[in-house]
C-alpha cells in the first residue's frame, strides 16, 4: 500500500499478476475505485485503508471502473464493509456486474455463441469462484463529480477495453486512475514481464480514449496492472498502447488483401496473426488476442470494408 497526498494504492494479488485498487481520500469524503475479487475488501482494501488511517465509515462512493471479474467480483463483500457507501457503474457495465449470466453471455463468454471460441472451463470455473456480484446504487456515464471536501475528483467514461469502463480524474493531484482503459502493448506480470496481449475490443472508442487521457496532461497516470507513469512515461505508455492499436488494425486489415472466397474465422484470423504481432509467455494468449483482433474484424465490417456471415457457426469474415 502506497499513498501520496491523499490518493491511496493498495496492492492486491491476482495469481501471477498485481491488481492495484485505489482510494481518493479527502477531508469529508473517500471514494474507492473497485473492489478486486472477492475476499480483497476484507484481507488487503480494509487494511489498506487502516494503515492510510481511513475509517470504512468515510467511503462514501465506490466506483467500480468495468464488468471484468478481477474489478467488479468482490462487491458482495465491499457492500458489507463499506454500507453507507453508494456504489457506481456505468450503464453499459452495469448489468453485467450484477448477475453473472449476463456476465457470461456478455463478457466471458462474449466469443462463443457468434464466433465459436470460448474460455477454458477451468477459467469460467475460476471466474464464478472469485466473484461475488451485487447491486448498483447509480448509474453514471461520465462528467460526474465527487466532492471529497478539499477538492473533488471527476468521473470519465473511457470505453474500448469495455464499453462501459470509467476512470476517475483528480485534477488537484494531476492524477488520473484508468484502471484497465489504456492497455499498452502487453499485459504484464508482477515482476513487469510480458504476460499476454492488450485486451481492448472497441477499436474507435479505445482510440478516443486514449486521446482524451492525452488532452488530461496527467502528471501521474495510474493502472490497475501497470503500475504508475510518471512525467514523460505517460506519454510514452500512451503512444505505446496507440502504436500497438494501429499495428493490430494494419495486420487483420493485411489478412484480406488478396481473394480469399471461403473466408475467415475469428480463430483463423488470431492463429494466423499470433506469432507476428508478440511474443507471451501465457497459454491464455490466443483467447486474449481475440478481443483485439475480433474488434479490429468488426470495425472492418463497420466501415463497409468486410462483411460478418453470421449464418453459419462459427461466423465468416470476408472482403466486401
Amino acid at each position: 500500500m502506497t499513498g501520496v497526498d491523499g490518493v491511496v494504492r493498495i496492492s492486491t494479488p491476482l495469481g501471477g499478476r498485481r491488481n492495484d485498487v485505489y482510494a481518493f481520500v479527502g477531508s469529508a469524503r473517500t471514494v474507492l475505485f473497485d473492489t478486486g475479487v472477492a475476499g480483497v475488501a476484507t484481507d488487503f482494501i480494509l487494511p489498506g485503508l487502516a494503515a492510510a488511517r481511513v475509517r470504512p465509515e468515510q467511503v462514501s462512493h465506490v466506483v467500480v471502473s468495468h464488468c471484468d471479474v478481477d474489478h467488479f467480483g468482490g462487491i458482495t463483500d465491499a457492500r458489507q464493509h463499506f454500507r453507507q457507501a453508494a456504489f457506481l457503474a456505468h450503464p453499459k457495465d452495469a448489468g453485467m456486474m450484477q448477475d453473472f449470466g449476463l456476465y457470461l453471455q456478455g463478457r466471458g463468454r462474449s466469443f462463443y455463441a457468434n464466433y465459436g471460441l470460448d474460455e477454458p472451463p477451468l477459467d469460467l470455473s475460476w471466474a464464478r469462484e472469485v466473484t461475488g456480484e451485487g447491486p448498483i446504487d447509480v448509474l453514471v456515464t461520465g462528467g460526474e463529480w465527487i466532492d471529497l471536501g478539499d477538492r473533488g475528483v471527476q468521473v470519465l467514461h473511457v470505453p474500448g477495453h469495455s464499453r462501459g469502463h470509467l476512470a476517475i480524474s483528480d485534477p488537484g493531484r494531476g492524477l488520473v486512475a484508468i484502471s484497465d482503459a489504456v492497455l499498452g502493448s502487453a499485459v504484464p506480470d508482477a515482476d513487469g514481464n510480458p504476460l499476454f496481449p492488450p485486451t481492448y475490443r472497441h477499436v474507435a472508442d479505445y482510440l478516443r480514449t486514449i486521446a482524451l487521457v492525452r488532452s488530461l496532461a496527467p502528471s501521474r497516470l495510474v493502472t490497475a496492472h501497470y503500475g504508475q507513469f510518471e512525467g514523460a512515461a505517460v506519454v510514452d505508455f500512451l503512444d505505446e498502447s496507440e502504436a500497438f492499436c494501429r499495428t493490430v488494425g494494419i495486420a487483420v486489415d493485411t489478412l484480406f488483401t488478396t481473394d480469399h472466397e471461403a473466408g475467415r474465422t475469428l480463430s483463423d484470423c488470431v492463429d494466423e496473426l499470433l506469432p507476428t504481432l508478440g511474443t507471451w509467455p501465457n497459454e491464455g494468449r490466443r483467447n486474449a488476442l481475440a478481443f483485439p483482433v475480433c474488434g479490429h474484424l468488426e470495425e472492418l465490417v463497420r466501415v463497409g470494408r468486410l462483411t460478418l456471415d453470421a449464418t453459419v457457426r462459427p461466423a465468416v469474415f470476408r472482403r466486401s
